[in-house]
């Protein structure tokens, strides 16, 4: 029964990260998306296995031509200045659902995110650089890809964050939740 739960759960984050990619707002080449909140509370929620393992599913289904992310989907995703930051959602889960596990607290969730939200931005940024310079054809400097693909994002996912780790922990709470 409980392997039941988290894969319906599992599936439900995969929809959530499908309709969080539908929210956006265009800041260059990098849009903000709902995606990083719902990314850290699955992991919170499912757990750092289930949690990585819903990601790696909505990566799958993305890349296999499913209109699951932010401007559709399809092999061709790994020549677009974002699949870096989607590649981090893997080890993000993970990292947020293995923080958790640590001490069910509000402190520690919002920790899991902020952990979450890090290695989300230390995978993206870093593939947003060599997308600049080996599809773009555009040599940016560090400073620039880091003012593109990270400082407008930082306030805003923080914010959503915030929310996301209030939300995931309320969840945990709940006596039928188990």
């Amino acid at each position: 029964m409980k392997q039941t739960k988290q894969l319906v759960r599992a599936a439900l984050f995969v929809a959530l990260m499908t309709a969080g990619a539908t929210v956006r707002l265009t800041i260059g080449p990098v849009p903000f998306t709902f995606q990083t909140m719902f990314c850290a509370m699955g992991g919170i929620i499912l757990g750092a296995k289930w949690g990585a393992g819903a990601m790696s599913t909505y990566l799958l289904l993305g890349l296999m031509g499913l209109p699951l992310f932010a401007e559709g989907g399809g092999i061709g995703y790994f020549f677009k200045p974002t699949f870096g930051y989607l590649l981090g959602f893997v080890p993000a889960a993970w990292v947020a659902g293995w923080i958790y596990a640590r001490k069910h607290s509000f402190g520690q969730a919002v920790g899991a995110m902020i952990v979450a939200l890090t290695t989300i931005y230390s995978i993206g940024v870093p593939y947003l650089f060599f997308y600049f310079i080996f599809v773009q054809g555009a040599p940016l400097g560090v400073g620039e890809v880091i003012a593109i693909g990270l400082v407008p994002f930082v306030g805003p996912d923080l914010l959503t964050g915030v929310l996301g780790a209030f939300l995931a922990w309320r969840l945990k709470q709940l006596p039928r939740f188990e």
